[in-house]
């Protein structure tokens, strides 16, 4: 586990917002509906009852493709990308 390095670390800046979208989506479940409970009750609507599994899946998901963009290795590789010091134009 010593070797085990991403070749590409920038994109583990991907979390952060997945860190501020979670908390925000988890608020927007508790939505109550366009009608008052009291009028819904009266109505014989009910309360609807709201899925819980979009927001662990969309976090799961995230995670796991920002972890794969961010290109897990246990080997380093052999040569470093050079850039050029002078521009190339076309």
């Amino acid at each position: 586990m010593a070797d085990f390095t991403f070749l590409h670390p920038l994109w583990l800046i991907a979390l952060l917002p997945l860190g501020l979208l979670l908390p925000w989506l988890k608020g927007k479940q508790h939505n109550h509906g366009l009608i008052a409970p009291h009028l819904a009750e009266k109505l014989g609507l009910g309360q609807p009852q709201a899925s819980t599994g979009f927001v662990p899946v969309l976090g799961f998901c995230w995670l796991l493709t920002v972890i794969a963009l961010a290109g897990p290795s246990w080997e380093k590789p052999a040569c470093q990308p050079t850039v050029s010091p002078e521009p190339v134009f076309w």
